[in-house]
């Protein structure tokens, strides 16, 4: 004689955010595009994801893990990458960017 049954059992899945790379501290001058190159992973692989770069000057940008900035300061600027995926998962990485001032020397002409 067979035994039919059936069961039942509750899931939680816990949503794991993205882990997010920047990338490298970088040096620039002042008023040069400056390439940033940002990565992630996450285990989620049917999500979708949003990012933010933060380049520590009020400038941003979003949409797109490699961004171009231009600095129109010296200074040493922090950089924030932030990705989020449709779960609510969020998680950032931060990188150091030295802006050195464009610095003209005086063109000397002998007569």
């Amino acid at each position: 004689m067979g035994h039919e049954g059936a069961a039942q059992a509750a899931v939680r899945v816990h949503n794991v955010p993205p882990s997010v790379e920047a990338g490298s501290n970088l040096a620039t001058n002042v008023g040069k595009d400056t390439s940033f190159s940002g990565s992630f992973i996450d285990p989620g692989h049917l999500d979708t994801h949003t990012f933010h770069w933060d380049f520590g000057d009020d400038g941003i940008e979003t949409g797109t893990l490699k961004p171009k900035h231009t600095y129109t300061k010296g200074g040493t600027y922090t950089a924030r990458l932030t990705v989020a995926d449709d779960d609510s998962g969020t998680n950032s990485d931060t990188l150091v960017v030295t802006a050195k001032p464009m610095i003209y020397l005086p063109t000397v002409l002998n007569n």
